[in-house]
């Protein structure tokens, strides 16, 4: 499911969506698909915050925007704040 998140229109700065995608999987062990989804919408939007953004406007992301996603919904906890138990 993260690859083809990663896919989409959005610029990956420095590593292939297939590596990208494993590195986040283990930011986000055991959450569902929904989740998933979630915790990459959040990723676009803090990607936006930060202005990660190319000269043609496309988000840019990262292996460390994503790390601060997992920071800003619960760093340090199993599951994601806000899902599950």
């Amino acid at each position: 499911m993260l690859e083809h998140l990663l896919r989409g229109s959005q610029i990956i700065r420095g590593e292939s969506p297939d590596i990208l995608a494993r590195k986040i999987a283990r930011l986000t062990d055991e959450i569902s698909g929904a989740e998933m989804k979630e915790f990459f919408t959040t990723a676009l939007k803090l990607a936006v915050e930060n202005k990660c953004i190319d000269e043609n406007d496309r988000v840019i992301l990262s292996y460390e925007i994503f790390k601060k996603t997992r920071e800003k919904m619960g760093a340090g906890q199993r599951r994601l704040a806000g899902f599950g138990r």
